[in-house]
């Protein structure tokens, strides 16, 4: 992967990231002060929702850290460290 998809797909994951806090954040206000129904499951599966595109992200995010820090790794047998 060249790096430029990968600042491409990291920066996407942080986009995502940040939109399910602010979904996760509407929701529980809307749940909070009663404009979605606490006892239609609606409240629940939206937060959980907004929790599974955080973890996605999130783990997106953090693979793109190990292919960073692979990139940096010598793979070639007997390669001297530093080059």
């Amino acid at each position: 992967m060249t790096r430029q998809l990968l600042t491409t797909i990291n920066a996407t994951a942080f986009f995502v990231c940040i939109i399910s806090i602010f979904a996760a954040v509407v929701v529980a206000l809307l749940g909070i002060w009663g404009v979605m129904g606490r006892f239609d499951l609606t409240l629940w599966r939206s937060l959980g929702s907004c929790g599974t595109f955080f973890a996605a992200a999130v783990c997106t995010s953090l693979a793109i850290r190990c292919f960073k820090s692979n990139d940096e790794i010598p793979h070639a047998a007997g390669a001297p460290v530093g080059q």
